[in-house]
């Protein structure tokens, strides 16, 4: 899958987990319904979707500079060369490197690029189901201050490098609520059953789940918390690795991400 495929998918997945989290809340889903739904549910794997994903993206990276001719390039990378006059695009460095540069600096480029793209590989532990929020902090902040986004040998590089950090950051979100979702239907199937919701999520195998999702985090099991008979706090340590007592935060990057 490209890149944009595999975010359409992660979009939609989190708009059918607020479906669920809807029809929880105001109670209208009934015993069979919920086992559908879980069923569904375990069968969701954004994790590998999107790591493959971004292999694919440094595939097409490296065959785009190899392959493409300069002024496919120049429309690939938003130069509006029908608009600017000869100096406003002798000032213009895309306009010179596409224009003139010598075939081996797209080469360069790709010698680049590639290593940057596998280093955003490194941050998904897909046999493990974790994704390693350290890892993509640690190469934005490279990025961010990196050379080669000034030197014609990474500057093509430098744009054509998608936004691994939020798209990271908003798959990691949905697959959490993907696995709250399937413990929330468990934990509403234990408690039309006995009249309250369990003390601990292990009271769910294996009569209301067969295996526990656990916490794209870290790798530990989801924080639960029976409040009342008849409510629970049920949450992930979020993308800080932090425990925050299932408080949310207001950017995806803060605070835990808590079932509503």
């Amino acid at each position: 899958p490209t890149l944009v495929e595999a975010m359409i998918d992660v979009a939609i997945t989190g708009l059918y987990t607020s479906i669920i989290q809807d029809g929880l809340r105001l109670r209208v889903w009934r015993e069979p319904e919920l086992v559908a739904m879980q069923q569904r549910l375990a069968g969701i794997h954004l994790l590998p979707l999107v790591r493959e994903a971004f292999n694919a993206e440094r595939a097409a990276s490296c065959r785009t500079f190899e392959a493409t001719p300069p002024a496919e390039l120049k429309k690939l990378f938003s130069y509006s060369s029908g608009q600017a006059g000869l100096w406003e695009k002798l000032k213009d460095p895309m306009f010179l490197l596409l224009t003139f540069a010598p075939r081996g600096w797209m080469y360069q480029n790709m010698c680049v690029g590639a290593p940057m793209e596998q280093k955003i590989l490194d941050g998904f532990e897909v046999s493990q189901g974790q994704i390693l929020p350290g890892k993509f902090e640690s190469i934005a902040s490279t990025v961010g201050v990196a050379s080669w986004r000034s030197s014609p040998y990474g500057f093509l590089a430098a744009r054509a490098l998608p936004n691994f950090v939020k798209a990271s950051q908003t798959m990691a979100r949905n697959q959490t609520l993907v696995n709250e979702a399937f413990i929330a239907c468990g934990l509403e199937r234990y408690r039309m059953a006995y009249g309250r919701y369990p003390k601990a999520l292990d009271e769910l195998v294996p009569e209301f789940a067969a295996k526990l999702p656990h916490d794209l985090i870290g790798g530990n099991s989801l924080k639960y918390e029976r409040t009342a008979e008849d409510h629970f706090k049920l949450y992930s340590v979020g993308w800080n690795a932090k425990d925050d007592g299932g408080v949310s935060g207001k950017t995806v990057t803060e605070g835990d991400w808590v079932w509503q």
